[in-house]
């Protein structure tokens, strides 16, 4: 929501249009996204980038805030190309497919699938993943406000062309 305010503040300066979304159903199928990309609000072959911001403290699956745990931006856009953190035997166990039968561990493989670079920040996971133990008082902030300082920097170069 930070970056959406900041991106607001901006928006005289930036060449390009800049949506912020939230999806809802990514862990029954990515259901939210599958239904965006069906009737965009922008055409999806006017999309630039679709950055995916899911868990945004790094310490919390264990990796320095330099890392990149789980962002998948390939040389083609395709989303194909995995970079550090992410063992294969990690990564089956996170398969979904979404609703039209696109593979979906992220809403951005949505996007992917449609032909959109896409990068995430899935800083996942530790023991208190999806648990009623998973509190905010476990956050790293110092971590999670550098993840939104990368996306800004992102947001920052899609939106300048």
């Amino acid at each position: 929501m930070e970056l959406a305010f900041v991106m607001a503040k901006l928006r005289n300066t930036i060449k390009r249009t800049v949506v912020f979304m939230t999806f809802d159903g990514e862990e029954a199928g990515c259901v939210g996204s599958s239904a965006y990309v069906k009737n965009p609000v922008y055409p999806l072959a006017d999309t630039v980038l679709m950055l995916n911001f899911d868990m945004i403290d790094p310490t919390r699956g264990g990796y320095d805030a330099a890392d990149v745990a789980w962002s998948h931006v390939a040389k083609d856009g395709s989303g194909n190309e995995y970079f550090g953190g992410v063992k294969p035997e990690d990564l089956s166990k996170m398969l979904k497919w979404g609703p039209d039968g696109t593979y979906c561990s992220e809403d951005s493989d949505i996007f992917s699938g449609k032909g959109v670079k896409i990068k995430d920040w899935c800083w996942c996971c530790d023991d208190t993943y999806h648990e009623c133990t998973d509190t905010p008082d476990k956050m790293n902030w110092t971590g999670a406000i550098g993840t939104v300082g990368q996306g800004f920097d992102e947001i920052w170069k899609a939106a300048q062309g």
